[in-house]
């Protein structure tokens, strides 16, 4: 390599600069404007994980080996994995309709497939769990509808980029009454994507709220460390949260 000369640069440290860039402007508007209002809030919830329809290959594979070893017919089916959604975040006033929002949070992720079986050796059914979880960050911008006033609703909507790291992969099986689970290898330690939402919030006397909100996150890179398989989050969250108003 010749001095000078950057490598060449893949995705992920394209989405990286992103997020990093996100975070700099995103903190460099919070603190353009003194007195801003600067609170705290924590959220929590029922998040709804799927990997849409990337692994559907690999389930289609196993029907297949499935009829040539024990014949008969075969088939699969996809569900959601219900699972847990927590986070933490600082709330930046940019203005009385804008918020920058750095956010903490630990998801659940994955997705579901139930194999189901019939012929000579009966009817058989199971079910296979890819089970991940998340420590995750993301850097939203909060637009609001209208300026919160206290005792008044705030409506708002959110976006920004997000970014996740592999605490724990599992996968779970239930055949035939019998339960197993193994560790899940070959994943990705860390995924890129973005979130975006509504939210309505109920003001406070003493400038904080307590709110509900509806979330969508879409996966920018793979879960699994296979290029030949889409496995990115897509994801919908149901969310109760307050926020809490900073002392000066």
């Amino acid at each position: 390599m010749s001095p000078g000369r950057r490598p060449p640069r893949g995705p992920r440290h394209r989405i990286a600069g992103i997020v990093f860039s996100a975070a700099v402007l995103g903190l460099g508007l919070a603190g353009a404007g003194p007195g801003r209002a600067q609170q705290i809030g924590l959220l929590g919830g029922w998040n709804s994980a799927s990997l849409g329809d990337g692994l559907d290959g690999a389930m289609a594979i196993t029907c297949d080996l499935l009829r040539n070893e024990l014949g008969g017919t075969w088939t699969y089916g996809s569900s959601r994995r219900a699972g847990l959604f927590m986070g933490a975040f600082t709330e930046f006033r940019i203005s009385p309709a804008v918020a920058f929002r750095p956010e903490i949070a630990f998801a659940q992720r994955g997705t579901g497939y139930r194999l189901d079986g019939s012929g000579s050796f009966g009817q058989v059914g199971s079910k296979v769990r890819f089970k991940m979880d998340y420590v995750e960050t993301a850097l939203l911008f909060a637009f609001r509808v209208a300026p919160p006033k206290s005792g008044g609703f705030a409506p708002a909507v959110f976006a920004g980029p997000m970014g996740g790291v592999k605490t724990s992969a599992r996968l779970s099986m239930d055949v035939l009454g019998q339960s197993s689970s193994t560790k899940l290898g070959g994943m990705n330690a860390s995924f890129f994507g973005a979130v975006g939402g509504v939210e309505l919030a109920r003001v406070g006397p003493h400038g904080g709220s307590v709110f509900v909100q509806g979330r969508y996150t879409l996966g920018i890179t793979n879960l699994v460390d296979d290029s030949s398989v889409e496995s990115k989050p897509r994801d919908i969250a149901i969310l109760l949260g307050a926020t809490f108003r900073m002392p000066d």
